[in-house]
């Protein structure tokens, strides 16, 4: 075999370089902010003007790509387990905030509430999770 045939041509180099470095910034980043969530108090200014900061980077990177275009028809047995999940949820917190907070109806915060509030590595995981989240929906949206 030759040496040519064995080296990748220039542009795919490229192109693996730039998927590198944007997936070194991307972890980089979401190191930074969740490292902000686990040390900074829940409800602090710097920890809601981080959320802020990163909403506000969602929405910018929504708003730059444009709409997505039109998906294939869903039908309603696909979307019935997310409705399903969605009306469970919102009915366990409709429960929860009736009957007031307490152990018999714990909301989602007071069940997350020992992995949040008092571990800063919980806090931490919980914020890359988020962000994973957040990145994996717009990956999911436009070009």
């Amino acid at each position: 075999m030759s040496e040519e045939s064995e080296t990748p041509p220039l542009a795919e180099s490229v192109a693996r370089a730039r998927v590198t470095a944007r997936a070194a910034t991307y972890w980089t980043g979401a190191v930074l902010v969740s490292l902000g969530f686990a040390y900074w108090p829940s409800l602090s200014v710097q920890s809601q003007a981080l959320a802020l900061a990163v909403g506000g980077g969602v929405v910018a990177v929504g708003l730059t790509r444009g709409l997505a275009p039109r998906a294939a028809q869903v039908t309603a047995r696909q979307a019935a387990p997310w409705g399903a999940a969605f009306l469970a949820l919102c009915g366990w917190e409709v429960l929860a905030f009736l009957g007031g907070n307490n152990d018999a109806w714990p909301t989602l915060s007071m069940l997350t509430g020992p992995l949040d509030d008092t571990n800063p590595a919980g806090r931490f995981l919980a914020g890359l999770v988020w962000l994973r989240v957040g990145t994996w929906l717009l990956s999911r949206v436009g070009p």
